[in-house]
């Protein structure tokens, strides 16, 4: 792997982690504010915790890396166009925020539906492929909101990008004149 490919994958973790930690920290602060955080962390355990932030990172990290190989005909050594940072970050945004939906759902449904045929009971399993079937409607009507809500943290999050790229290049330079 050479010295770019390194930079490319550094990068695309860490931008990764990064939208992926703070938008945990989002999702933990503004119900801890409004006294409601207690309701969903006590249906959640930590394993259940951790799974979900490693697929959300998983699919972030993804969405990041497909969105730094659109935006790959930019180098780093170059500024990229503002509105180009944008618009690719706003439809791998909504992107994310669908697989990561898809991917969830369909972990919840594998896991009901291993959970009704392991118990032997049909009756149950017949309504669960029925829960299933809805699920699934409601799932395709829901993709576009999911999509545009995606795509709006993906916008947040790509000025952010934009503007630490910026400070990065603004060191570098910096940097490399205090050298020579």
């Amino acid at each position: 792997m050479g010295e770019s490919s390194w930079k490319r994958a550094l990068l695309v973790v860490g931008l990764g982690t990064f939208h992926t930690a703070f938008f945990m920290l989002i999702v933990v602060i503004v119900p801890y504010a409004l006294g409601i955080l207690g309701l969903y962390l006590g249906e959640l355990n930590t394993g259940i915790g951790i799974g979900l932030f490693l697929l959300l990172w998983g699919v972030t990290t993804y969405c990041t890396q497909r969105a730094i190989q659109e935006i790959q005909g930019e180098t780093s050594e170059q500024p990229i166009a503002f509105e180009k940072i944008c618009g690719v970050g706003a439809k791998w945004g909504g992107r994310n925020g669908v697989i990561f939906t898809f991917a969830l759902a369909a972990l919840v449904a594998f896991g009901l539906t291993v959970r009704e045929v392991v118990s032997g009971n049909f009756r149950e399993w017949i309504s669960m492929l029925s829960l299933l079937l809805s699920g699934l409607i409601g799932f395709a009507v829901a993709t576009l909101p999911i999509f545009l809500v995606g795509g709006l943290i993906g916008l947040f999050f790509s000025c952010i990008d934009k503007g630490l790229l910026e400070i990065s290049r603004y060191l570098s330079d910096v940097a490399s004149k205090d050298v020579v």
